[in-house]
Parts: C-alpha cells; sequence; structure tokens
C-alpha cells in the first residue's frame, strides 16, 4: 500500500488552502498527535518543524484560559455524544501575541466499537474578525450606556411611501419618561391629544417634502386624563426607495410648559397691576385737583364774591373793595395756571423742561419748609429736546419724587441733577430727610409711577436710602442717538 504524503507535502492541497485562506488538519486520537497541511509556521511563527509530531503539540499553543474548551471537545467524541464540532479559541502566536482561531472538525475514522481514531477539518486564523466583533460589541455599548444617561427619549422612526409608519427602536428611557413600555412604543401615537394630531402629521409630511429636520411639540393624553407635553427634534438617516429612516429624541417638556404658562399668567397680572396702577394715578390725581380747586379756587372766588358784595354804588367809599375783588379773583386765575401746568404736558413742550422744573421749584421754595436746588441741570437737554417721551418721563418723575419728599421725607433742602454722559442721561434727586429701610419699604403709588415711567424709556432706577441718611433717587435713561 502506498503511504500517504504529510499533509502539509500535498502540493494541491496546498494551493487550495492558499486560495481559501485555511490550514486543514488531522488529528490521532491514539497517539494525541496533529498533522497540518500548511507548515505550523504560517499560523503560529514556530519554526521547530521536529516538534509538530510529538503528542499534545498543538494543545501547548491553546491559550491556558481556553485548554477546557478542546478538553470537553475531544471528550464528547470519546463519548459518541458529537460526530463534528466547531469552536473558537485562542492561541499563543510565537509572537507573543495572542490571536483568536476557529477550527471545524469531522469525525472520519472510528473503530468497530464506535470509539474515535481520527478526526480532520479546518483552522482560520479569525483575530481580525474578533476584533472587529469586540469593536461593535464596545460601541453597541457605549450607544446603550448613552441611551441609558440622555436625557430623553432616543428613537428611530420609519415612515413607508405607502402611508404606513412606526418606531423601529426606542430607548428605555421611554418607561421613566411617559410611562409607556418600549415594546408598545406605537401605542404612544394613540396617546396624542385630538387637537394636536393634525398639525403632527402637517409637520411630518412637510419634512419628508422638503428633506428638512423634523421639529415638533405637542400633548399626550393619557386615560386618566393627564396630559404630558413633549418636544420631538430628529433627521433623516435613510431614503430609500421604500421608506424614509429618522433618527431623533423626544424629551418630556412638562414642566417647562406649565412653568411658561404660570410666566404668561404672571405677565397678566404684572399688567393688571400696572393698569390698576394708573388707573389708580389718574384716581389721585383727579382727587388733587379737586382738593386744591376747592380749598384754594373756591376759597379765593367765594371771598371775591362777597367782597362785590360789600360794593355799593351809592357809597364811593365801598370802591375800595373793587381792588380786593380783583386780587382774589388774581390769586384764583394763578393757583387755576398751577394746577393746568402741573397736569398739561402741553406747558412742557412749549417753556421746556429747565424751565418748568424751575418754575415749579419756585413755587415750593416760596413755602419755605424745604429748599430746592438744580445742580448741572440741562447738560442734557439737546438731546431731551429731540426725544419728547424721555423729556415728559424725566418731568413726571420728578413731579412723582418731589411729591415723595414733600410727603414724607420731613427734609429741609433737595438737590435736582440732570447730567449726561456718552451713553446715558442721569437724573439725580437727593434730598436730607429721615430716610427709610428699602428692605422693609413697599412700593407705593409714587415709587410704582417712577419704575413705570423709567421703563417705558428703558431706564434703569436705582433707590439708595436707610434710616437717618435721606433718599437719593438716580435714574440712568439710554441715549438712544442716531
Amino acid at each position: 500500500m502506498r503511504k500517504r504524503p504529510p499533509l502539509h507535502k500535498d502540493r494541491n492541497l496546498r494551493q487550495t488552502l492558499r486560495l481559501i485562506g485555511e490550514n486543514i488538519w488531522e488529528y490521532d486520537f491514539l497517539t494525541d498527535t496533529t498533522r497540518f497541511a500548511t507548515p505550523p509556521e504560517n499560523i503560529l511563527c514556530y519554526t521547530n518543524e521536529q516538534e509538530t509530531g510529538k503528542p499534545g503539540f498543538w494543545r501547548s499553543f491553546i491559550y491556558p484560559e481556553d485548554r477546557h474548551l478542546l478538553d470537553e471537545n475531544e471528550e464528547r467524541y470519546k463519548n459518541g455524544l458529537i460526530k463534528s464540532h466547531a469552536l473558537e479559541y485562542r492561541v499563543v502566536h510565537g509572537d507573543g501575541t495572542v490571536r483568536w482561531m476557529y477550527d471545524r472538525g469531522v469525525l472520519v475514522q472510528q473503530t468497530p466499537e464506535g470509539n474515535p481514531i481520527t478526526m480532520a477539518g479546518t483552522l482560520a486564523d479569525i483575530t481580525e474578525r474578533k476584533e472587529l466583533e469586540n469593536k461593535l460589541r464596545e460601541s453597541e455599548k457605549m450607544f446603550v450606556d448613552m441611551a441609558a444617561n440622555v436625557p430623553g427619549v432616543i428613537y428611530q422612526w420609519q415612515e413607508n411611501y405607502d402611508g404606513a409608519f412606526s418606531f423601529t427602536y426606542v430607548s428605555p428611557r421611554l418607561k421613566e419618561y411617559f410611562d409607556i413600555e418600549p415594546a408598545n412604543m406605537d401605542s404612544l401615537i394613540g396617546y396624542l391629544h385630538p387637537d394636536d394630531i393634525s398639525s403632527w402629521r402637517t409637520s411630518i409630511e412637510h419634512s419628508n417634502a422638503t428633506g428638512l429636520p423634523w421639529k415638533y411639540e405637542g400633548r399626550l393624553l393619557y386615560p386618566d386624563g393627564s396630559i404630558k407635553w413633549w418636544r420631538a427634534h430628529s433627521t433623516i438617516a435613510e431614503k430609500n426607495d421604500q421608506c424614509i429612516v429618522y433618527n431623533g429624541i423626544m424629551t418630556d417638556i412638562t414642566e417647562e410648559m406649565n412653568l411658561r404658562q404660570a410666566m404668561e399668567i404672571k405677565k397678566e397680572e404684572v399688567k393688571r397691576q400696572m393698569l390698576q396702577a394708573v388707573v389708580s394715578a389718574q384716581e389721585q390725581e383727579r382727587e388733587l385737583v379737586s382738593h386744591e380747586l376747592h380749598d384754594n379756587v373756591n376759597q379765593l372766588l367765594a371771598t371775591a364774591k362777597l367782597i362785590i358784595g360789600l360794593i355799593n354804588v351809592e357809597n364811593e367809599g365801598s370802591y375800595g373793595f373793587i381792588e380786593q375783588a380783583k386780587a382774589s379773583i388774581d390769586l384764583a386765575m394763578s393757583e387755576i395756571r398751577d394746577i393746568s401746568h402741573g397736569l398739561n404736558s402741553r406747558v412742557l413742550s412749549m417753556i421746556g423742561l429747565t424751565a418748568t422744573v424751575g418754575e415749579m421749584l419756585l413755587k415750593i421754595n416760596t413755602g419755605g419748609k424745604i429748599q430746592f436746588t438744580l445742580e448741572h441741570f440741562g447738560g442734557a437737554m439737546h438731546w431731551l429736546e429731540i426725544n419728547k417721551e424721555a423729556e415728559l418721563a424725566v418731568f413726571r418723575i420728578i413731579q412723582s419724587q418731589l411729591g415723595n419728599i414733600l410727603k414724607h421725607s420731613f427734609a429741609t433742602s433737595a438737590t435736582i441733577s440732570l447730567s449726561e454722559n456718552e451713553n446715558f442721561i442721569e437724573l439725580g434727586i437727593k434730598d436730607n430727610g429721615v430716610g427709610f429701610d428699602l428692605a422693609s419699604i413697599k412700593k407705593g403709588l409714587g415709587l410704582i409711577n417712577i419704575y413705570n415711567r423709567a421703563e417705558l424709556v428703558d431706564g434703569e432706577v436705582i433707590l439708595t436710602s436707610g434710616p437717618g441718611q435721606g433718599c437719593t433717587l438716580l435714574v440712568r435713561i439710554p441715549q438712544k442717538k442716531g
């Protein structure tokens, strides 16, 4: 009988193996020896051919933690449990690196009693494939970790051209944010608020037609009647002949929307308070005019009427009462003019801010209880004369603060200044009165009017005071040049 050549010396076999990139081996169960069609150095970088035929040669290169795989596999052959196998295990390469092998084998000879004699198979280096699999696993783990920690729900949405649509992926946090199990993600569509369904579909169709990212905010209506707000943002990941695939993220914005609604309510409340303050200011102004007319003008006119009643045409001595009556009428007219000037902004536009404020302070100073002084006043007059809205705001603020000083400060002197720099006009009003604690004082109508007037011209109000330290009001108004 012709003796078979070693597998690695069979020329046709070697050529075939080079083409498929694998090595054929044959294992003898009785001698525990392994023959290779291709020399082992091609796989293991091992050059001592004398060692390759020794018992246990191949097993000695198996990575220690993987040797049990071959031992268990051989036992299954010996016990008749298997006739073939496919294993993946590691070997220690001649250069010290660890490489992965894919080992496939089949029983080719056995005794009449069924005991294995020889088996043959192929061996392939799959290190690159295993490294790629490891990288894929690491990438998958990274994605899973990100999906578990991103503050929202990551999803993939598929929109078919036939009108069908579905979620092909959803991250686990769906349950946490929207109380829906990820396996039941498609039920989310059934939770859409009835009033939002039309706009939701329109927004998707617009994105499908234009290719632009899809953005949407809407509500979910739950069976118990509760509502959650959600926001979604996604971009097209793939577009083929059958469908469009979107990748995106969805977040719960219920708290944000509740806060937004609360702010809108608060804004309306502030508007209502401001309107009420304006109405109250108007009522107070009317009441002040009423008191001025009743207490001053009415008394002067009543006096003039009494004096006129004393005139007797037959008594020349009574003609002196005429001059007295004229004087009372002149005073009444003067009072009416003062009241009119205080209310009518046209007076301001006619004689200017400096003259109007100066005339107002002259009358106050005449009373002798408090002395007002104008310092550096009029430095910003050129811009104020152009910006009538700011000029009126400055005048009304001065009026309001003077009223506060006269009513509450017990001051003996006060200073009003108006100056400017490159960007701002600054109005300062400072008194030497009793002052007050800023933390405890409530904004009365006078202060509310000051803040409202300043806000109308984008101004800033800075109030400084303390018990026994008087009060300083600084109003800074930006100059809107050009």
